[in-house]
């Protein structure tokens, strides 16, 4: 078993929807990580998964629950959770740090806490210019942030984040990421997120919706490859540009992008074969070209690219 902490989430014909209609359906789950991240389009139901695994959401059907990995209890929301909403969720009408102070002495030792020892997260986090300020007067991000803080100040052992990189420059998701690092040792994380480089940088674990159904999890490689089976990169074009626009004509079911002087080229039906006879007849330099292990962007890139294909034939 890892040192790091880890959360086994579970779910067994598990359904939920809003006004008699079904929104998300899991099926059978059953996935262990330390740093989980939710994968999906727009609508593929991570926000709905969070809520529903925090309680929020009463279930149609079945369970969807998390337990901890390493002693096998059963995780309750109120107790072992802290979740970031996408918006967050400061009270509008009092100050960052009565809000903070409120929310230390529900759930962390005592009301000064974030004071004290949770002082270099307010540093990090750059809170300290917004403690006076209230909450109808922050930005989206900044509440963000904000709830980040009281979150962490509750010492969960699973904390829900939802599209927390969202509008983040380099350097904060940059320094978001290393909190995360830096406490998961004793933290489990489960992250939503549309940010393909950054989950692969972060995530151990990934778990792709589609339409409010569970497309495919497990480890980060594991999933790259399920939703793309096979990624080339060429080499040594002639005319890099031309050769690009004609693959994207002549294969429309992957999906292609020019990196540099080189291609990548994401399929999971195009056959090494097909693909260099084809380069031969339309490079006439001797263009080069390779297998590789498909990055988590690559396979999100080609799986997003073939469902938006599917919806416009339907």
């Amino acid at each position: 078993m890892s040192n790091r902490q880890q959360v086994t989430i579970e779910a067994e014909g598990f359904s939920v929807g809003y006004d008699g209609n079904v929104v998300l359906s899991t099926g059978k789950v059953e996935l262990t990580g330390n740093v989980i991240a939710l994968a999906g389009h727009n609508g593929a139901g991570k926000s709905t998964f969070m809520k529903a695994l925090l309680g929020l959401l009463p279930p149609e059907s079945g369970q969807l629950r998390a337990r901890n990995a390493n002693t096998g209890e059963l995780l309750r929301p109120e107790r072992h959770m802290a979740f970031c909403p996408e918006t967050g969720s400061v009270f509008s009408d009092i100050t960052v740090k009565e809000y903070l102070k409120l929310w230390c002495r529900l759930k962390a030792p005592r009301g000064n806490y974030f004071q004290q020892e949770g002082a270099e997260l307010l540093e990090v986090l750059e809170l300290y210019p917004l403690l006076p300020k209230k909450g109808r007067e922050l930005s989206k991000g900044q509440k963000q942030r904000v709830q980040t803080a009281a979150g962490f100040f509750t010492n969960p052992l699973f904390f829900l984040f939802d599209e927390p990189f969202d509008g983040l420059d380099v350097q904060r998701t940059h320094e978001l990421m290393n909190i995360i690092r830096e406490r998961s040792p004793n933290i489990a994380f489960l992250v939503s997120s549309h940010r393909m480089d950054v989950v692969e940088r972060l995530a151990d674990r990934v778990l792709v919706l589609q339409e409010g159904k569970v497309k495919t999890y497990g480890p980060t490689n594991e999933v790259s490859r399920h939703l793309c089976e096979r990624m080339f990169v060429i080499e040594d074009c002639s005319a890099p540009e031309i050769l690009r626009e004609k693959l994207e004509a002549n294969f429309p079911e992957s999906f292609v992008y020019q990196l540099g002087e080189s291609i990548r080229f994401a399929s999971s039906g195009t056959s090494q074969e097909e693909l260099l006879g084809f380069i031969r007849q339309v490079d006439t330099n001797g263009a080069r070209m390779s297998e590789v292990s498909p990055t988590l962007t690559d396979a999100m890139s080609l799986h997003l690219r073939l469902l938006k294909q599917d919806s416009e034939i339907k």
